[in-house]
């Protein structure tokens, strides 16, 4: 092995426990990765090697070999005269022994270097001659009769392997788990579109790194340096963005350096009319504000199929576009509690989480049962803290219906589930089909230390279903009810699909919901209570209604459940508009004896809504409109 090496690189020796892939090769997303020879001289001088690879779930772990469950080999190799590179990619199981592991590392060197001279090895042909030797700064350490495993392996400063295949000499630096990008992942995969003024965010995993960067560039030129989140300026329109990522180890050497390139240009936000209307609630808050008040906002973000909105060019509808617009809105209104509703999992993930971690929020999420959106919660953690996370809880609406959980007070519950018991087809539907939720949380109030219940839903949506609704929010109450104290004030948000002349809104304002008398709620909360079917565009007509009856719906005296108000002291002619139909269906309630509301944001006339001939639209990102509202905690209770 005197000869000059012909061939030279680094061997990258990975010890992997069971939670991270070793095919880590394979992509399953083909994201942007950018060329490491596009990455500006001022990143790529630093460049060693391209560690560029997936290795799946970041996980901890204290002892690597007590957790190590395969490992992986990675060469990178340069031709020293021509400037060829070469890949190599191994997964090797860890009571394999060194000596047999470097003997097929080199049968796979062999048939790399074949396929660059162009060489067809047929099967006349001799095997490739390989021999190799382990060298550290303490001179050669021989393994050839060594018993040594590969997960033993720890590579001393210096450590290099030499190869000779078919006469060819490589010389192999060995690192042993070397700082290493794990994933770098955005919202839709680097395809989100890019606005002036709407952050940019990425989620960096690594292992074995000791200190990660991440920085932004706009057409090549560096903007922000060591940050996961970046706004574009007026100055960016029309222009790229790059983030490039860099590992390091605790002596500051760059191992690794990712780049990616997002998919599309900056380009102007479109201004939202919601948000224009509003000027009084996107207007920085003052100190003095911030400590007097609480700022709520609940918003239905629309969970949307293109195929759903015919009035609205697809272009506009589709989540890469609407939800970063969307995302937007939220920010500008500095709300101390945000309730969403109809949040799919990877958009919360991969954006709503991260980005508003960034800007300080605490957030939880939970899908809905048989469906890929849910709920989402999120609290500023300079106004409020959360005990622990036991605090924060979900149900399925449906298991709320427990005559183990009947509560004397709440005597309506038991006759909903007699009803239940004569109407099979009813109570197949509210107990065994619907996947709603109801998210609670336990806050405490920094400045104040006075704690708040908050909850948020998203009831049944069909419109022949207004007792379906009635009943599921009468479970609800019930359940804060059970989990808050005596010294909680309740603030109840979500997207209850019930206008305020429905049973639902009925139950809130007035306590009770008796059976149709034709004037109380338009005698339509009970009309359907025997023929409607979920599935069936038609009604039941068929339908038995023998020994059913609707029951009365009552909540408990305000002495044993507080009475909750809407936030918004006159309701808005409408928070849904699509082609055709607008309703009030969403709502901010709060326990009238601890909460006064100071202020809240209006909702524009549906001649501004329904410029575009519905919601969503080209400005408007959701198909509902968001509620704002200011809270104070009041001083004295409130006379009946």
């Amino acid at each position: 092995f005197s000869a000059q090496p012909e061939w030279s690189g680094t061997l990258s020796v990975r010890l992997l426990p069971d939670a991270v892939a070793g095919d880590y090769e394979v992509k399953k997303v083909i994201i942007p990765r950018v060329d490491a020879k596009s990455i500006p001289l001022s990143t790529a001088s630093n460049f060693k090697c391209d560690n560029n690879y997936y290795l799946g779930k970041i996980i901890s772990w204290k002892n690597i070999s007590d957790e190590c469950t395969h490992v992986t080999f990675d060469v990178v190799l340069s031709n020293l005269n021509t400037s060829e590179r070469i890949y190599l990619h191994s997964n090797r199981k860890p009571a394999e022994q060194v000596t047999d592991a470097l003997h097929r590392l080199g049968l796979s060197l062999a048939k790399k270097l074949s396929k660059k001279m162009n060489q067809k090895r047929d099967s006349k042909r001799k095997p490739p001659t390989i021999a190799y030797s382990v060298v550290s700064g303490e001179g050669e350490k021989n393994l050839m009769n060594s018993h040594a495993k590969v997960w033993e392996w720890q590579s001393p400063p210096q450590q290099q392997v030499h190869f000779t295949v078919d006469s060819v000499n490589i010389m192999l630096k060995v690192e042993c788990c070397p700082p290493t990008i794990v994933s770098v992942k955005t919202f839709e995969n680097f395809g989100q579109y890019l606005f002036v003024s709407v952050p940019l965010i990425v989620l960096v995993d690594t292992i074995f790194s000791f200190k990660t960067t991440v920085d932004w560039y706009v057409d090549d030129q560096r903007v922000q340096l060591d940050s996961v989140a970046y706004t574009p300026i007026a100055d960016d329109i029309g222009k790229e963005v790059m983030v490039v990522v860099s590992a390091f180890d605790q002596d500051g050497t760059r191992h690794g350096i990712d780049a990616y390139r997002f998919l599309h240009k900056v380009q102007q936000r479109p201004n939202n009319a919601v948000l224009d209307f509003r000027h009084d609630f996107t207007k920085p808050r003052s100190t003095e504000q911030e400590k007097k008040s609480i700022r709520v906002l609940s918003y239905n973000i629309l969970n949307a199929n293109e195929s759903d909105y015919p009035h609205c060019d697809s272009k506009f509808i589709v989540k890469e576009r609407r939800i970063p617009l969307l995302v937007f809105e939220v920010i500008q209104y500095q709300a101390d509690i945000l309730c969403l509703q109809e949040v799919d999992e990877s958009t919360y993930n991969n954006l709503l989480n991260p980005i508003l971690a960034h800007y300080g929020y605490q957030g939880v999420f939970k899908v809905k049962e048989g469906s890929k959106e849910g709920g989402a919660i999120f609290w500023s953690l300079r106004v409020f803290c959360c005990d622990t996370m036991t605090d924060y809880k979900s149900h399925l609406i449906r298991d709320l219906f427990d005559r183990s959980r009947c509560r004397k007070h709440w005597g309506s519950m038991k006759d909903i589930l007699n009803l239940f018991e004569k109407h099979e087809r009813l109570n197949k539907l509210m107990c065994q089909r619907l996947g709603h939720m109801l998210q609670t949380v336990e806050l405490t109030h920094i400045g104040s230390g006075k704690r708040i219940l908050l909850a948020n839903t998203h009831l049944f949506f069909h419109p022949k279903a207004s007792h379906v609704r009635l009943m599921q929010l009468y479970a609800c109450l019930y359940q804060i009810d059970i989990e808050r104290s005596d010294t909680s004030a309740i603030v109840l948000c979500g997207d209850l699909n019930s206008s305020p002349l429905s049973g639902a809104a009925r139950l809130l304002w007035h306590r009770t919901v008796r059976p149709p008398d034709g004037e109380s709620d338009q005698g339509t909360t009970w009309k359907y209570l025997c023929t409607f079917s979920i599935d069936s565009h038609e009604d039941n007509l068929d339908a038995v209604c023998n020994n059913i009856e609707a029951p009365t719906i009552r909540l408990p005296d305000k002495a044993l459940f507080p009475s909750l108000v809407s936030a918004y002291q006159v309701l808005p002619d409408c928070t849904h508009f699509i082609h055709n139909f607008a309703a009030t269906l969403d709502y901010i309630m709060v326990s009238e004896n601890e909460f006064e509301p100071l202020a809240w944001a209006e909702v524009p006339p549906i001649e501004i809504l329904s410029k575009d001939s519905g919601m969503p639209s080209e400005v408007l990102p959701s198909d509902h409109v968001s509620l704002v509202c200011d809270l104070a905690f009041r001083t004295k209770l409130k006379e009946t």
